[in-house]
């Protein structure tokens, strides 16, 4: 079996590692609705699912500041939650 990266994540949410990513860094979906701190996961969450039901791709905002540790997280954490949602 093939072991993909973060990048092969964020570029393939879809696929069962995604999934498997979320569970490895030990978060739950309860955390998701509870932490205070998950809540811009959430947000992106959202986001997704307004894009998408106005028919358009859904484009993160770049934010320079973020590096691409935290960026990629995010991508494919609220990819995951769009869909739990």
């Amino acid at each position: 079996m093939v072991s993909l990266g973060q990048d092969e994540i964020v570029k393939y949410p879809f696929l069962a590692e995604a999934g498997q990513y979320l569970k490895d860094k030990g978060f739950t979906l309860e955390q998701f609705a509870t932490d205070p701190d998950l809540k811009i996961i959430v947000d992106k969450a959202y986001e997704r699912i307004e894009s998408a039901a106005e028919g358009k791709i859904y484009n993160p905002k770049a934010d320079n500041s973020s590096g691409k540790d935290i960026v990629l997280p995010l991508d494919v954490f609220s990819f995951l939650i769009a869909i739990v949602l």
